[in-house]
């Protein structure tokens, strides 16, 4: 919405006050030195031209300054509202109808103008982030349900067949007589491969949807996810957090678990550690850090040389986001990584998701 300047009888330029003023200053000098020239004329001294100089010189800097301050006065007021603009926009405008230079109240008028202007395209962006915001919550939530439909299924139908088909496997190894013993290998080689297939199937099934996040909450699935991918690479796991906190809603512990989740398969992948510290605390804001001592890299080159590394980095960030929180991450060379992910809590602490 633009602003329209106020018309007020006299509002005179400031050139044009300036110009005034000393032309008032020059006639006002010319009469009163032509007076004191006719009734001075016999004794004319230095001294008195001198004074009479000075005493113009003096009223005209005199009246200079008291235009100039007067006109220039909307000029603290524009300082002052330009500096509350670089903090907030909204409701931050200039009083146009207090300034009575017209120049500086078309200044003030434009500037106006343009406030309304950012604080409309503001207001658009800030529309923007957050359906951004709620379609990626969306996404990962189908996302998440789908993850839990698919390891629904191979714990239920698959594990059982490939579970089945050991049982099957030792009945007919143990009906087999000795005397075939390159039968009995083979048939111990299908079990040993079939164990093996279970295994990775239970561990494809806890990365899909650990059953101690939807049991236990965060806490633990991030103490147990941890302790499970690190401690046999021997890496030392140390986790502070408060197991007996109240659950978080289910959108915010899946989307933080994921984050430590990838965060941890960066340590596992890239990092080369020896040591890495965890802590999750919880207060206005949900706090995750994970930090290592591994090789680190230079966080400032984007993007970094293993693609992947950034792309795990890339989530992590769009996870945040997703929730209106965000995540920061510190590394150089030769000194680990840390990451920190700070996301606020709507819901308050003692309520259940």
């Amino acid at each position: 919405m633009s602003r329209t300047i106020p018309s007020r009888p006299l509002r005179l330029p400031l050139r044009t006050r300036v110009l005034a003023a000393n032309a008032a200053v020059v006639l006002l000098g010319a009469i009163a030195g032509t007076a004191l020239t006719r009734a001075l004329a016999s004794q004319p001294t230095v001294w008195l031209t001198l004074g009479f100089a000075s005493l113009g010189v003096g009223l005209s800097l005199l009246i200079n300054y008291v235009v100039l301050r007067a006109a220039l006065r909307p000029l603290t007021s524009l300082t002052r509202a330009v500096d509350r603009i670089e903090d907030d926009l909204t409701g931050v405008r200039l009083p146009v109808g207090e300034i009575r230079e017209p120049d500086l109240a078309r200044l003030a008028s434009a500037l106006n103008t343009m406030l309304d202007r950012l604080e409309a395209h503001a207001s658009i962006i800030e529309a923007g982030q957050r359906s951004l915001r709620n379609l990626s919550l969306e996404v990962l939530s189908a996302q998440e349900d789908e993850r839990k439909r698919i390891a629904r299924e191979l714990h239920d139908e698959t594990s059982q067949s490939l579970a089945s088909l050991l049982i099957s496997l030792e009945r007919i190894d143990s009906v087999i007589p000795d005397d075939l013993p390159n039968l009995k290998e083979r048939l111990r080689a299908a079990r040993g491969l079939t164990t093996r297939a279970i295994d990775d199937l239970r561990a494809l099934v806890a990365d899909l949807r650990p059953l101690v996040l939807d049991d236990l909450g965060l806490a633990p699935a991030i103490r147990w996810y941890a302790s499970d991918r690190l401690e046999p690479e021997g890496i030392d796991v140390t986790v502070e957090a408060d197991t007996a906190a109240p659950r978080l809603p289910a959108a915010v512990e899946t989307a933080v678990f994921r984050i430590a989740q990838e965060a941890i398969s960066n340590v596992l992948n890239h990092a080369d550690a020896g040591q890495v510290r965890i802590r999750l605390t919880r207060g206005r804001q949900l706090e995750l850090e994970i930090e290592d001592d591994g090789l680190g890299f230079d966080a400032a080159l984007v993007p970094p040389p293993d693609g992947r590394q950034h792309m795990g980095l890339f989530g992590i960030r769009e996870r945040a986001a997703a929730l209106g929180g965000e995540a920061h991450i510190e590394s150089r060379p030769g000194e680990g990584t840390r990451v920190r992910v700070l996301i606020p809590l709507e819901v308050p602490p003692g309520r259940h998701a």
